[in-house]
């Protein structure tokens, strides 16, 4: 009898030792760079293969010096400086220097491959940045290559995360706005369900407190609400009922003042914030509209002013070469853990959290505008039990696919298409939509 073959099947994960195709140009300056905030270490590689470790003080004065002196002392040829992913504002400076290739390491690949060879934990900036160096050298398909972004890109994105800071921090101070209200004012939060509109914080700053409101006469509140845009007779009737009903709770003149000064304080602040987010919008709708290619992402269904910049800005500042590699930059794949017949499926955590809150968004604002999205969507938590977030991630998931390919021939998003598309290949999404 003949020897029995083993069996062997092709993987369809990349090797371990496959190569992600970053070109180091040949004698090239190597550098690895540890940030810091006062200052950063580096180790660098001269082309005949001398090792010299450095510091520099942080700031573009002191950092322009040590990139003008290495291209004058090694004239003619290229730099290639790599650092942890994350340093945003020194990658900036760094990449208008035409001489200059940068790449970027997952920090806790960096963290990892050192610790793996100081199992002790001692470590100092100056071995982190020759560690940050020998990675580069030795695992190049760890690193990739950090692409320079445009402006309008870079500046829509900011402009995104401030104005989305802005909310955050309104949407707290509107939550603390409410409980002081309960406390001091009750009738007022039952008047008004967004305490952040102009007809809410008027009305109150006009009235501070229940014995004022009470006070007022009928036809002086439906004035009041006609002259804010409140013209629902129903809903003004509804209103006066509720103060008629409404009784003060606090007599003491003390308490009266000390509700009236945190009331005042609250209305301030969002206010504020009212008028800043005002501002963040006016101008992302400016640089939206200037972008080349704002129309592949104006008229996604649910993306509407808000998400629609941050979606352009993710595709402007990552340029993926492929659905794979932005579904997994931004976090949206999911990790499978396998070990023996055991297998584990997780969120992904190391990733940018704006980006992914902004595919995560859109594809939860979708299901409102698209047909298949919502079939999707039903399916994914009637049929499969999934948690709403977690089928949102998987409409992320899908979504991303759609509008790379979007992205990668230039053409806007077509409900009716894509439709028909799925109709051709008999896609199961079919059968969800026409239920």
């Amino acid at each position: 009898m003949g020897e029995s073959v083993p069996q062997t099947r092709t993987s369809t994960l990349h090797s371990m030792n496959e190569s992600t195709s970053i070109n180091i140009a040949p004698g090239s300056v190597l550098i690895g760079l540890d940030w810091a905030k006062h200052k950063h270490d580096y180790c660098l590689k001269t082309p005949v293969g001398s090792y010299e470790h450095g510091q520099v003080e942080h700031g573009q004065s002191e950092l322009r010096q040590l990139i003008d002196y290495l291209s004058g002392r090694f004239e003619g040829r290229r730099i290639s400086i790599c650092m942890e992913a994350g340093r945003d504002p020194l990658l900036w400076l760094l990449e208008t220097y035409d001489d200059v290739d940068l790449y970027v390491v997952n920090t806790a690949t960096a963290a990892r491959y050192r610790k793996t060879f100081t199992p002790s934990g001692d470590k100092n900036d100056q071995r982190d940045a020759a560690s940050i160096l020998d990675l580069l050298e030795r695992h190049p398909e760890k690193v990739r290559v950090h692409k320079k972004s445009s402006l309008p890109a870079r500046a829509m994105h900011q402009l995104s995360a401030a104005r989305r800071n802005a909310v955050d921090r309104r949407t707290a101070v509107i939550s603390s706005f409410r409980e002081v209200l309960e406390l001091y004012y009750p009738v007022a939060p039952k008047l008004f369900e967004d305490l952040s509109t102009g007809l809410a914080l008027e009305f109150i700053k006009r009235w501070p407190d229940p014995q004022s409101l009470s006070k007022a006469r009928k036809t002086t509140l439906t004035d009041f609400f006609h002259r804010h845009r409140s013209r629902s007779q129903e809903r003004i009737e509804k209103r006066l009922e509720q103060i008629e009903q409404s009784h003060p709770t606090i007599e003491d003149l003390t308490l009266l003042e000390v509700g009236r000064m945190r009331i005042s304080d609250h209305i301030s602040q969002i206010q504020i914030l009212n008028e800043s987010i005002k501002r963040y919008e006016k101008q992302i709708e400016e640089v939206f509209e200037a972008h080349e290619q704002s129309s592949l992402f104006s008229e996604l269904p649910g993306a509407a002013k808000n998400l629609a910049p941050r979606l352009l800005a993710a595709f402007s500042l990552l340029e993926p070469k492929d659905a794979v590699e932005m579904q997994t930059m931004v976090g949206i794949a999911p990790i499978r853990v396998q070990s023996g017949q055991s297998t584990k499926t997780f969120m992904r955590q190391r990733c940018p959290k704006f980006i992914r809150q902004s595919f995560h968004e859109f594809a939860g604002c979708s299901v409102k505008s698209s047909a298949w999205a919502k079939a999707y969507y039903d399916h994914m938590t009637k049929t499969k039990r999934c948690g709403a977030h977690a089928a949102k991630r998987a409409l992320a998931f899908k979504w991303i696919r759609i509008l790379f390919a979007c992205w990668e021939k230039n053409e806007p998003y077509n409900e009716i298409k894509y439709i028909a598309a799925l109709q051709r290949r008999n896609s199961p999404l079919v059968k969800l939509i026409l239920t």
